[in-house]
């Protein structure tokens, strides 16, 4: 067991998982870049700064192993050693294993890890045979030359090859295996919480500091007024009142933005993710990144990278097509991935973007047939058959790899993403390539919300997800079978009551009479049937969960302002338990275009 600090582990920890990711980066720009020293010198740091942090808190087994690999920097600092493909195999390699260790050290452990000695020994390995005088160059063959003429015999050496950055040349088949065994598994676990401390630039403090600074006068100044208060003086003491709650929302604003950080963090790191992939894959990939300086709140960020893991993953394994198929199509050889974040509105939109084959919706809707999600006869919209891949088991591939085709993954992305109040939607055409984009909340911690009634009960729903609202006439309702609908600008879509999810007794049961909330999840459309809208708030979220359990269909809750406390439903959810409840409808993705409309 590590007997430590925590609070000094915990600096420790935060601070090399920053080091190990830049020292990945260092080792991929190495790849185009073998004779640059400042890389060179910027992972030698890297290397040097864990192993010292490592030996100041007696984590002895991973400063041992760091001390080797920067005796390796050191020798290339040195130009002892040239920075050859091997080498920087072997320094991927013990990235890897650095990892493992602070997984290892999370779990309240330090020892060696699995996988260890062969990383060593290949260290010694590579270090050995830099250290090793060339071949001798070939004998000159023989020539005949006419008379005067000297012959002259140049002997050239083999040079290194190096790709460019996570671009890579296919590899045998043999070598998935090979490469799955480079990987090391790890043997802890990172904490799912997060880190538990965030950085934060001096600019924002000293704007924190200036701000509690006008509060305490300001509300100095309302003491005052109301311990010797007049009628002459209600004018002053509302204007303070109004100076007081300006202070109090910048107040707001600025500790939100103490939580934003920018998403370079997470996205550097699929430099190596598609590096890897791709060698598994035997294709050539070109990775493009735009917008990292993006900022998001920190606790979507590190939420957010599993499921972006899934879809560069499935980007570079299925949507990139085989560097033949690529040429015979006029393509580069090389296909092209973007990861792109940008900032629109009170949202925040990554995409992740291929220039690859794009959805085959024929194989997507058979085999959506086969597993009985699509019903024979009926022909989905394109909206409808896309969201057939974030279907748990879901899969197209016809064999299973070590990359792909158990249907894992894309559910995954379509869970954590809703976790996080967010919509993925996806956009492709057939021969030009993929786009996910995935629309996230600004934070976590505050939202704005549409605050709605139903019988005695109050609730608010993400404005993210609120498309319209109105009061339908009878014209507008229909049921086809058990699925009661209503016409939304030409298109009927199911209707969700509300106080039937949520067993509400008291309520508004005629629709006429109630208001219907438009809501998309980012693959459904669906109105959901309340008494009374009552107005838009902007709150902030307590976790449910934490405070007292999860809970189906609700996000969170929150504290009004008459102290009453209201539930934030999650939207999405709240078709999914309609139908466990066995409600009205069998919900459909997306807007249902139905024949034959039977009036209410």
């Amino acid at each position: 067991m590590i007997d430590v600090d925590p609070e000094s582990l915990a600096v420790f920890l935060e601070e090399a998982d920053e080091l190990i990711a830049d020292f990945e980066q260092c080792l991929l720009l190495l790849e185009t870049l073998p004779d640059d020293r400042e890389v060179i010198n910027r992972a030698f740091r890297a290397a040097h700064t864990i192993k010292g942090g490592a030996g100041m808190l007696a984590l002895n087994p991973l400063a041992a192993f760091t001390h080797e690999l920067e005796t390796l920097l050191d020798e290339l600092r040195d130009k002892q050693l040239l920075c050859t493909q091997a080498i920087i195999e072997a320094m991927l390699a013990s990235s890897d294993i650095i990892k493992a260790h602070l997984d290892l050290i999370r779990d309240g452990r330090s020892e060696k890890t699995s996988g260890q000695d062969a990383v060593l020994g290949r260290i010694w390995k590579v270090r050995a045979e830099g250290d090793m005088p060339p071949e001798a160059p070939p004998a000159p063959s023989a020539v005949v030359l006419a008379p005067g003429l000297q012959a002259v015999c140049v002997a050239s050496t083999p040079t290194p090859v190096f790709q460019p950055m996570v671009s890579v040349t296919p590899v045998p088949a043999e070598a998935p295996a090979a490469l799955e065994a480079s990987a090391p598994a790890a043997e802890g676990h990172r904490n799912e919480a997060g880190s538990a401390s965030i950085r934060v630039s001096i600019e924002k403090v000293d704007q924190l500091v200036n701000l509690v600074g006008e509060l305490s006068i300001t509300q100095a100044m309302i003491g005052e007024l109301v311990q010797d208060y007049s009628p002459g003086k209600l004018l002053t003491l509302q204007e303070s009142v109004a100076q007081l709650e300006r202070h109090c929302r910048d107040l707001q604003q600025r500790v939100l933005n103490i939580r934003m950080v920018p998403v370079k963090g997470v996205f550097e790191r699929f430099n190596r993710v598609v590096r890897d992939v791709a060698a598994q894959a035997g294709k050539q990939v070109s990775l493009e990144i735009h917008g990292e300086e993006t900022e998001l709140d920190k606790t979507v960020v590190e939420k957010i990278a599993d499921p972006l893991t899934h879809l560069v993953r499935n980007a570079v394994d299925h949507g990139l097509e085989p560097t033949e198929a690529r040429l015979s199509a006029g393509k580069p050889a090389k296909g092209l991935l973007k990861l792109s974040a940008y900032q629109k509105g009170a949202n925040i939109f990554i995409e992740v973007q291929d220039d690859g084959r794009g959805l085959d919706r024929a194989r997507i809707l058979q085999k959506g047939r086969e597993r009985g999600l699509v019903p024979e006869g009926r022909e989905p919209t394109d909206d409808q058959v896309w969201d057939l891949i974030f279907q748990p088991g879901f899969s197209t591939a016809e064999k299973v790899t070590n990359l792909s085709g158990r249907g894992v993954g894309m559910d995954v992305v379509r869970r954590n993403i809703d976790d996080l109040q967010g919509k993925v939607s996806i956009t492709t055409a057939a021969g030009q390539g993929t786009t996910f984009r995935i629309q996230l909340p600004l934070t976590l911690a505050m939202m704005d919300g549409l605050v709605v009634r139903v019988g005695k009960q109050v609730f608010l729903l993400p404005m993210v997800a609120v498309i319209s609202s109105f009061r339908p006439t009878a014209k507008q309702l229909g049921r086809v079978d058990s699925t009661e609908v209503v016409e939304v600008r030409g298109v009927y879509v199911p209707v969700v009551r509300l106080y039937e999810v949520l067993a509400l007794k008291q309520r508004v049961t005629e629709p006429t009479n109630a208001i219907i909330v438009v809501i998309d999840d980012g693959s459904r459309t669906f109105g959901l049937m309340v008494d009374e809208l009552m107005g838009q708030l902007q709150v902030v979220v307590k976790s449910l969960e934490a405070n007292y359990g999860r809970v189906k269909g609700v996000a969170g809750a929150t504290i009004l302002g008459d102290g009453q406390v209201a539930l934030i439903l999650d939207a999405p959810s709240l078709l999914g338990l309609t139908r466990d409840r066995g409600g009205h409808f069998t919900a459909a993705p997306g807007p249902l275009v139905i024949p034959n409309l039977e009036r209410a």
